[in-house]
């Protein structure tokens, strides 16, 4: 989501340095089966029209049991019926909102606003706010944790993770990471890996103690941003700039492949089921790579979307694919409309893409 450059490491508490060994020649794919998995867009929801109602887009969550999609936007999350594309919602007062994180257990969702350094914590149900929780500087990616039953936000300005007790809306704590976090996912048994962008790495996190176990180099993954996981496997699947997706040993640390992909990525998913590997770019593709063993991997399809439709969320039953983007987005353009500068422009109607096969 962000242009990073490298900076040292400064910060970092409890960090041990493994001694784990890198592949410096990772295994390329082997061979690219394009257009294999039958994925491609089949419908298009389109609301609103002008930048005033649909400035900015983040990032989208998928509930499987209410079958809603939370679509994050500048300062409200739509609430979207999966199925038919209806509006059934939404969350207000959510300033520069990036991220939802569900807790279905306890009826309550949870809204990272990075303009007020906040978490606002709603109804499932109402939608009405419950708490407004004050985090680090610019909350971006969130996540619930099952394993801990904690929500964990990332900071994307503090360089630091906070971790929320969704029962009692409280903050539990505040570590740092060492590095800008960028994407990260959960063992739902008190693990977190996450992306350090302005450092090529990734850290491992002690998610009950609150604390880095370790911190581990990326070589040939620049600007690491997304991030998915095989838990079978232990697998990390890091999209990477430099259109490359690293798989990497989530506890060894080695990099096993790196595969193409698109420009300006910012979501990867996998589907443990079909073994299948989604990487959603802003070039306007999704790249599909299959998991053939826990050390091979191949490049299956590349479905075109939209420019700008970088984000994406999944639901594992139907398998569908959910995109936000707006239409008119130009050619040299990866990411939502800017006011001012060479990336600014005039955006059309706001759309959400279905891929499905």
């Amino acid at each position: 989501m962000r242009l990073l450059y490298l900076l040292g490491y400064r910060g970092l508490t409890c960090v041990c340095w493994l001694g784990l060994t890198f592949l410096t020649a990772p295994v390329a794919v082997n061979d690219v089966d394009a257009g294999s998995t039958g994925y491609h867009v089949a419908k298009k929801f389109t609301y609103g029209i002008g930048e005033a109602a649909w400035d900015y887009w983040d990032m989208l969550t998928f509930d499987p049991a209410t079958r809603r999609l939370y679509v994050t936007h500048s300062t409200k999350v739509d609430v979207i019926d999966a199925d038919s594309g209806k509006l059934v919602g939404e969350v207000t007062n959510t300033p520069r909102v990036h991220g939802v994180a569900l807790v279905p257990e306890l009826g309550k969702g949870f809204a990272s606003n990075g303009e007020a350094d906040t978490v606002i914590a709603f109804d499932l149900g109402t939608l009405a706010h419950i708490a407004e929780i004050k985090v680090g500087k610019d909350p971006d990616d969130i996540i619930y944790d099952p394993g801990t039953r904690r929500v964990f936000v990332a900071n994307g300005h503090s360089d630091s993770m906070t971790a929320i007790d969704p029962a009692t809306e409280k903050v539990i704590g505040t570590f740092p990471l060492g590095g800008q976090p960028e994407g990260f996912v959960t063992d739902r048994k008190g693990t977190l890996w996450v992306n350090l962008q302005n450092k090529n790495a990734f850290v491992t996190v002690d998610a009950k103690a609150l604390k880095v176990k370790w911190s581990t180099p990326t070589p040939g993954c620049d600007a690491p941003a997304s991030m998915a996981i095989d838990l079978s496997n232990r697998r990390l699947f890091i999209g990477c700039g430099g259109r490359t997706l690293a798989v990497v040993d989530a506890y060894k640390g080695n990099v096993i492949a790196t595969l193409p992909i698109g420009e300006h990525v910012d979501n990867t998913t996998f589907d443990p089921e079909t073994r299948l590997i989604f990487s959603s770019t802003g070039d306007g593709n999704i790249t599909i790579v299959h998991e053939d063993s826990p050390n091979k991997y191949r490049v299956v399809d590349t479905v075109k979307t939209m420019r700008a439709a970088k984000t994406m969320t999944f639901d594992p039953k139907t398998k569908k694919i959910f995109l936000p983007t707006v239409e008119n987005v130009p050619p040299t353009v990866s990411g939502p409309p800017q006011r001012s500068g060479p990336n600014a422009y005039k955006p059309g109607p706001f759309v959400i893409l279905v891929v499905e096969k």
